[in-house]
């Protein structure tokens, strides 16, 4: 029996397998017309999916729960390997955050600022803290039913990709 994190992971890995490329790229030949529908119903909350992945210079073995988003990932960020560190998908109203592992002693939270601007786009929070020292945030603002990829430099070879999405 797959824990929930599992399934969501899987789940989330067969959205972006399905999806076409990553970055910028829209959804709603995935979900269906009616799918999205009824998953905006409600006017101040999103259904938001977020990924931890390490990129790793040099080549090496690829995750096997990324493997079929290996070529998209690679397109972003050429002569790198990905892990995947952690992911989550959640139901977060305006104002609501979830959280989850970005590394041994990293931490990553994604709020919901907005479930739809003046732009018609939703923006979330992401806030990185890494060590307890004081936090990366940055706002993401995207359409809905599309990934966007936030880069943050680990070291000097590695860097973790934050990919966060709400439909």
């Amino acid at each position: 029996m797959l824990r929930d994190d599992s399934l969501n992971r899987r789940v989330f890995v067969q959205w972006l397998a399905r999806a076409g490329t990553i970055v910028g790229c829209a959804f709603p030949a995935v979900f269906g017309q009616d799918k999205f529908a009824e998953s905006t119903s409600d006017k101040n909350s999103r259904q938001v999916t977020v990924m931890a992945i390490m990129a790793i210079k040099g080549a090496g073995p690829v995750d096997p729960k990324l493997t079929t988003v290996t070529k998209q990932l690679g397109q972003i960020m050429p002569e790198h390997r990905f892990e995947l560190i952690d992911s989550k998908t959640k139901r977060l109203d305006t104002k609501q955050s979830m959280a989850l592992k970005a590394g041994e002693s990293s931490t990553l939270t994604v709020e919901l600022k907005t479930a739809s601007n003046e732009e018609g786009k939703v923006e979330m929070l992401i806030r990185l803290t890494v060590d307890g020292s004081e936090p990366f945030e940055s706002v993401v603002k995207t359409p809905a039913n599309q990934l966007f990829f936030v880069d943050r430099k680990i070291n000097n070879t590695d860097r973790l990709l934050i990919a966060v999405g709400a439909r």
